[in-house]
């Protein structure tokens, strides 16, 4: 449930957040460029946003209401720098356009073109799954669904008033010229989900038998608590997924990961084969919605037959808390 703008507003922190004039130029000529109302743009974010790029570093690391103080956290940052909002979400009004957009900025980004971005969420195939990725790690990411029809984009902190930066990012977006896709309007934007994306172990922590190697690489997450009674946190639900990709010839089909859930005290385990470049559900029982009172989540990979090696695998988990429409 969103805290109400009263709340919100009665600390200072609040109050003190300031979208970069840069930024906000930014917005306003994607809106223009595309045909759309300027309310297809936006960045400081509404009231269900309590973390992420859409608040203030201020924020983030003073208001009691964070429910991350460390996601988009930079160092080094002026007084200034830290008031800013530094996300920036764009509805194109079509699914061709969204498309469009997506793939160049996809291309720009992994070509290294524009390093000031430092993630970005949206589609570039049209299909269910919501693409981007994470430029700190370089790695593929996700979020969640209402990114198939808004375009996501976090700029560096340090480098949200840059207009160079702007003009650069305007330019790849709009392919630097006009674009002649059609722009019916769809349904306002939706707020973004806190998002944990976690790098997994290409080793192996468990055998073809299930049994734990000694000393073989597991991750372990402890998870804001997802919706039990007493909780103050607004948390609605959490959904896990887990993506691979293969880098070489000799990169596997499919990589397999043990995944095991806490709740109360009590750890259930799933085994998960993730495919080669498809995201994986790692959990249901609805969707990939884990459970209420889920407190951690650990995962490791499984070898899959005696003679396995790990390869050239690079493998990913993302785990979104919050709330999805």
């Amino acid at each position: 449930m969103a805290l109400s703008y009263t709340t919100l507003r009665a600390e200072t922190w609040w109050n003190r957040e300031v979208e970069p004039p840069a930024l906000d130029w930014l917005a306003d000529n994607l809106c223009t460029h595309f045909g759309r109302p300027r309310t297809a743009a936006g960045i400081k974010g509404d009231n269900r946003h309590l973390n992420g790029s859409h608040r203030s570093q201020e924020w983030l690391k003073n208001s009691r209401y964070c429910t991350n103080r460390t996601y988009t956290v930079q160092s080094g940052l002026s007084a200034e720098q830290a008031r800013w909002c530094v996300g920036l979400d764009f509805n194109p009004g079509s699914t061709d356009l969204m498309l469009t957009i997506c793939k160049r900025l996809d291309r720009a980004v992994r070509a290294g073109q524009i390093e000031e971005v430092t993630e970005w969420y949206g589609n570039t195939d049209g299909d269910s799954r919501v693409d981007g990725y994470n430029n700190i790690r370089d790695a593929v990411a996700t979020s969640d669904s209402s990114h198939l029809w808004h375009l996501h984009v976090s700029i560096s902190r340090r480098h949200a008033n840059d207009m160079g930066v702007m003009r650069r990012i305007l330019a790849i977006l709009t392919g630097a010229g006009p674009v002649a896709e059609s722009t019916t309007p769809s349904p306002s934007e939706d707020d973004d989900m806190e998002l944990l994306n976690i790098d997994l172990p290409s080793g192996f922590g468990f055998n073809e038998t299930g049994q734990r190697i000694p000393g073989g690489p597991l991750v372990f997450r402890r998870l804001p608590d997802l919706g039990s009674p007493g909780n103050t946190i607004p948390w609605g639900t959490g959904f896990l997924t887990l993506t691979y990709d293969a880098f070489g010839a000799d990169g596997p089909l499919t990589v397999r990961y043990r995944v095991a859930v806490k709740v109360g005290g009590v750890w259930t385990v799933r085994i998960v084969d993730v495919p080669h470049g498809v995201a994986a559900v790692a959990w249901s029982p609805e969707g990939s919605q884990l459970p209420v009172g889920c407190a951690a989540v650990s995962i490791g990979r499984v070898r899959m037959t005696a003679d396995e090696v790990p390869g050239d695998v690079v493998a990913g988990a993302a785990i979104e808390i919050g709330r999805r429409a």
